[in-house]
């Protein structure tokens, strides 16, 4: 009579088991590189949107050092309000990368949503990030703010703060009516994956000369 060996093998339960095991380790390796890829998108977001603002800064000081320069124009030369209007001192860089000793500021745009960033396409500069409608559309935009720095003559220790007014003085602060300097606030909007994301920062720059 011939004995019956058994081979030890798995049972369904047991397969179930492996395969849940399994699918979990994959779920959480895939979740963790589509987070990373989130997560490296919304820092390239973060540094285009910080150096657009800073960019917005140093373009504000490079225009009064070259008002400085000309020797005939006010510190705040085209960065105070629109012509014409001045309770409008919003505005957008025009510079596009090419040669321009002299930044200038486009007053038209008012809110964020009519300052667009662009993707410039031109052989003098490719790929550059501007304010003006020349190229491909990008989903960021960025919009100046010029406030006057305002001082009181009789006491040049006390300062006015920057209300949003665009001329000096301030609303509530009838002595103070000499500008010595400007506030620059940079305002940045942009979309990431239809959720608006946004940054701010300021700038103080004074008539020193």
């Amino acid at each position: 009579m011939k004995r019956q060996h058994f081979v030890p093998g798995q049972t369904l339960m047991e397969m179930l088991i492996v395969l849940f095991v399994i699918s979990v380790g994959l779920y959480a390796a895939v979740t963790l590189i589509f987070q990373n890829v989130t997560l490296q998108a919304q820092d390239a977001d973060q540094t285009v949107a910080m150096n657009l603002a800073r960019e917005g800064l140093e373009l504000v000081q490079s225009k009064r050092d070259s008002n400085w320069l000309d020797g005939t124009k006010q510190f705040n030369d085209g960065m105070d309000y629109k012509l014409g209007d001045n309770t409008d001192c919003t505005a957008a860089p025009t510079w596009a990368g090419g040669a321009y000793p002299d930044p200038a500021f486009d007053f038209t745009p008012n809110t964020l949503d009519q300052a667009r960033v662009y993707k410039s396409s031109a052989l003098t500069s490719p790929g550059l990030f501007t304010n003006q409608v020349t190229a491909t559309t990008t989903d960021f935009y960025r919009l100046l703010t010029f406030t006057p720095i305002c001082q009181n003559p009789s006491d040049p220790t006390k300062k006015a703060p920057a209300d949003g007014s665009c001329l000096c003085p301030p609303a509530g602060f009838a002595a103070y009516t000499k500008q010595v300097g400007l506030r620059v606030k940079t305002d940045i909007q942009w979309y990431r994956q239809g959720n608006k994301k946004s940054l701010t920062i300021y700038g103080d720059f004074y008539d020193w000369r």
